[in-house]
């Protein structure tokens, strides 16, 4: 939720050891900033390159300390937008945790993504989604 709500206003995502798939991305249009570039650091080439990416070929550790070291005098202009998407995700995470459910109970989102899984499943040819499949 916090991701999904910051991410159309990131001009840099930096992604650590990912694959980023089209599920993380939105196929890259949850990226929506226009001048939007992505840093991958990951020890695979193939999977640094993504997205069209600068890639950082190295192991986690090594090339985050690299960064670290290379930023030490940057500050972020976000201000508290993170810290108030974060309040905001762990509240509904809290909301959903005590929450009572019953047998009988429709989930909060029945019936919402049909049309978007129409479409998806035309575009795609399939009705397995990424996430049934990893179940």
């Amino acid at each position: 939720m916090a991701a999904n709500q910051l991410a159309p206003q990131a001009d840099l995502v930096i992604g650590v050891g990912t694959r980023l798939t089209d599920f993380t991305t939105g196929s890259k249009a949850l990226f929506s900033h226009p001048d939007v570039e992505f840093l991958l650091l990951n020890v695979a080439e193939f999977d640094a390159l993504k997205l069209d990416a600068t890639a950082l070929i190295a192991d986690a550790r090594t090339g985050l300390q690299a960064l670290t070291h290379s930023l030490r005098e940057y500050r972020s202009g976000w201000g508290e937008e993170i810290a108030q998407a974060k309040a905001a995700w762990h509240d509904e995470c809290r909301r959903l945790w005590d929450r009572h459910w019953r047998p009988d109970e429709a989930p909060e989102v029945a019936g919402h993504l049909d049309a978007q899984l129409t479409e998806y499943g035309e575009t795609l040819n399939t009705r397995l989604t990424q996430t049934r499949v990893l179940g």
